[in-house]
């Protein structure tokens, strides 16, 4: 599955999905796809929540983690109520909040947790594309 960001503004959720080994290219390209998405996000009004699924993601180099700060700094400023992280890897976990600083985040060792955890429902990424 590819990386991706979507925002689902009538139940004002984010959805992230990220995989793999990353590249300074797939980082250039998930922050390509990620910041409109974003900028859609900031000018909705009210709370949000957002799920990141980072189950099959590997450690990142410190290049990679660097040119994703910008994308991280627009997620701060996001109205986020909660904020739901799914890793395999304590190192992940451990790097993700490095990167992510003051920004909430309550980690997951699955989706369907973390999903009830938000108060999603458990087919809402079903009826997704």
């Amino acid at each position: 599955m590819p990386n991706f960001l979507r925002w689902d503004s009538e139940k004002r959720r984010l959805y992230e999905h990220v995989t793999g080994t990353w590249t300074i290219e797939d980082a250039r390209a998930y922050s390509a796809q990620a910041r409109p998405v974003l900028r859609r996000a900031l000018q909705s009004a009210g709370p949000i929540t957002f799920l990141s699924d980072f189950t099959d993601l590997k450690v990142v180099s410190s290049d990679v983690a660097e040119l994703l700060d910008p994308i991280v700094e627009m997620q701060r400023k996001l109205p986020i109520e909660r904020y739901a992280a799914v890793t395999s890897s304590a190192l992940l976990r451990m790097q993700i909040r490095r990167m992510m600083g003051s920004f909430p985040c309550t980690f997951f060792d699955n989706k369907n947790d973390a999903m009830d955890w938000l108060g999603w429902p458990p087919e809402y990424l079903a009826e997704k594309p």
